[in-house]
């Protein structure tokens, strides 16, 4: 059976309203804020509002690093760090 409230709801939300979002190219490192629309909330789930969040620039700058070797260059990477 179809929650219609539910179905009304995440039509809203999935057409009228924009949430951004940052997203970060691997290979080059660059990143921009997107407008997209909220996602489809199921059935006992929730949505929570964020207001603030941290980037680490040192997992972020490694994740960007690691995208830019090749599979050997990974590999010997991952190794060292144990």
């Amino acid at each position: 059976m179809i929650n219609s409230s539910a179905t009304t709801r995440n039509y809203i939300l999935t057409t009228y309203l924009k949430m951004e979002q940052l997203t970060q190219q691997l290979k080059s490192g660059k990143m921009e804020i997107l407008e997209v629309p909220f996602p489809i909330i199921g059935e006992g789930q929730v949505l929570v509002r964020n207001y603030y969040s941290v980037i680490s620039a040192g997992t972020e700058g490694k994740t960007v690093s690691d995208a830019r070797k090749g599979y050997i260059a990974k590999a010997k990477s991952r190794k060292k760090r144990g």
